[in-house]
């Protein structure tokens, strides 16, 4: 009867009757008389937070469920109801991974010295535990495969592996290709609208938000994008990872722009791509007529000097803007001056982005005019940047670091172009140059560029 019960989990009432069905009830008090389940209310009264996510904003409301005044958490509403009047059930872990044969890694690519050093120190965190170190690696620099190592490890000692990130973008696209490294292992992809979320794996590769639903389960938590929204600066997904690692546990974090907190964290530095190519330092543009520009739609030769060039030398390029209402202004602006090539734009609330974005990635599509949504994550070959009023507050030093790491990424074309175009020179653009040459001073000292 226990083995309807999923281990390792933070589960409310209503999420195991969905998962079980039938016979869930007796299962859980089974395991609870055994020690091995704890039954708490959804939201704790007395301390007045959820103790599910571990937020203090409660809302209170007549329920429909108790008849009667009562409290629920606003904070992870999207991952079902939180209430002071339903069941939340910590249930321990049973390691079934031990039964299975252990996945051997099978990648036969090869790291750079700069990944081999950053591989050794995060594989060699295992021999300890609760230990922390962050892989500090420049956008492209292939982190994914810098994983593969300890994960290796960690599966050898028979452990379950955590990979969390920010989008399901992301979780969809790294599936395939830890499936390869890993042929023999179970691995399962959770987001949103996920069909595995009660499955047991060897390695989990899952959304921030999805984390919420385990407890105390992985040996091993590897945390990509870690500056990146939801996670940065969410305390319920801080609560959430913390709450899914055992506890001894090791955690790495990965990221390319770390805030100060990390960089006080055992740490290595990984400069330079794979690909021993400089990264491209942004162009700054000034011009005081920006604005008027975009907000009459004038014909701007700028812009047609940039569509041109993409158009002769049969390239690709991210426009970025700080605003989803500028998203169709640019489109259109940019399809008067060059209607011969396709341009497209996108932003969080589309509901056709992964579309628009598969056309992008096929070369369907030349020019994606898109939001910081499509800061992270894509790879596309001979892509240029062009960052549309970059003195928007919303582009910090992190954003704009990020958004240059889109050029360059392949070995067709391992530069690219990178333009800041804005009204004024701001402190957060400076910081993003200064970022990025800093990066690169470094891995030519270490000899990590190609001359």
């Amino acid at each position: 009867m226990e083995s309807i019960i999923p281990r390792g989990r933070a589960l409310l009432a209503e999420e195991l009757q969905t998962f079980c069905k039938e016979g869930w009830e007796d299962a859980i008090q089974d395991l609870h008389q055994q020690g091995k389940v704890q039954i708490l209310p959804g939201v704790n009264l007395q301390e007045k937070r959820c103790n599910r996510c571990g937020q203090e904003q409660l809302i209170f409301s007549d329920c429909h469920s108790c008849q009667q005044p009562c409290a629920y958490c606003p904070s992870c509403l999207q991952m079902g109801r939180s209430k002071a009047c339903t069941s939340l059930y910590y249930i321990q872990d049973e390691n079934l991974t031990e039964k299975l044969p252990i996945p051997a890694l099978e990648w036969t690519g090869k790291l750079t010295p700069a990944q081999q050093e950053a591989s050794d120190r995060a594989a060699a965190l295992l021999d300890s535990q609760a230990q922390e170190i962050l892989l500090w690696a420049v956008c492209g620099a292939g982190k994914t495969e810098v994983t593969f190592h300890p994960i290796a490890e960690a599966l050898l000692r028979q452990q379950r592996v955590l990979l969390v990130t920010p989008r399901k973008d992301v979780v969809l696209e790294l599936a395939p290709r830890f499936q390869h490294a890993f042929p023999a292992a179970r691995i399962i992809a959770l987001h949103g609208k996920s069909k595995e979320k009660w499955e047991e794996a060897h390695i989990t590769l899952s959304t921030t938000h999805q984390a919420i639903r385990f407890y105390q389960k992985f040996n091993l938590i590897i945390i990509d994008e870690v500056d990146a929204f939801p996670y940065h600066n969410n305390p319920m997904l801080y609560y959430a990872v913390q709450r899914a690692k055992k506890p001894h546990a090791n955690l790495i974090y990965l990221s390319a722009t770390p805030p100060d907190y990390l960089r006080t964290k055992p740490h290595v530095r990984i400069p330079a791509r794979y690909h021993r190519k400089p990264l491209a330092v942004p162009k700054l543009l000034i011009d005081s007529a920006l604005s008027k520009v975009l907000r009459e739609g004038k014909d701007y030769s700028l812009f047609r000097q940039i569509l041109h060039f993409i158009e002769h030398h049969r390239r690709q390029a991210f426009f970025f803007v700080p605003y989803i209402e500028g998203v169709d202004n640019l489109v259109n602006q940019l399809i008067k001056l060059c209607p011969s090539i396709t341009i497209e734009g996108t932003h969080s609330r589309d509901h056709a982005r992964e579309e628009k974005v598969k056309r992008f990635r096929q070369g369907d599509t030349r020019i994606l005019v898109t939001t910081t949504i499509m800061e992270r994550g894509v790879t596309v070959p001979k892509t240029d940047v062009i960052v549309v009023q970059a003195d928007a507050p919303i582009f910090d030093e992190a954003s704009l670091v990020q958004i240059s790491g889109r050029a360059g990424r392949s070995v067709q074309d391992p530069i690219g172009h990178v333009l800041f175009l804005a009204q004024e020179k701001t402190k957060e653009m400076k910081k993003a140059v200064k970022h990025i040459q800093e990066m690169n001073r470094i891995a030519k000292r270490k000899g990590l560029l190609d001359t």
